[in-house]
């Protein structure tokens, strides 16, 4: 248990953090990330987006960094990457959905025009709006 315990305050010393605030975002994210990987893995074998999913998972994984990155120091390189993939993947999945979103709402407009425009067609000749 002593291990555990300067293992614990180890890693906090090596960052200048408060290591209880630390310790809680470490290892109290561990049962969240677990159920957003359970949640994730639940979504992609029916076959649905996990974009939200993969993005919450790796705010999860990096939760602790985050906190070091704003009130500590000797944060890992490999961290800053991270937080940039999220912010990547972040921007990437809102420019698609918004994209996504403005072909459904063309795709629909268009099929409103096209149906009045046979609608149109169909009618006699005396049955048009002049």
């Amino acid at each position: 248990m002593e291990g555990l315990s300067e293992w614990f305050f180890g890693l906090s010393e090596a960052y200048n953090v408060n290591p209880w605030i630390f310790g809680i975002l470490y290892v109290g994210g561990i049962p969240v990330f677990l159920g957003i990987l359970a949640w994730l893995t639940n979504r992609a074998r029916q076959k649905k987006s996990v974009t939200l999913q993969a993005l919450l998972l790796l705010y999860f994984a990096i939760q602790p960094y985050l906190y070091v990155a704003v009130f500590g120091e000797n944060l890992p390189g490999w961290v800053y990457g991270a937080i940039a993939v999220l912010i990547a993947l972040g921007l990437w999945s809102t420019y698609n959905s918004v994209q996504k979103k403005k072909r459904e709402a063309l795709e629909e407009a268009g099929d409103t025009d096209q149906s009045s425009e046979l609608s149109m067609a169909s009618m006699s000749s005396s049955e048009k709006p002049k």
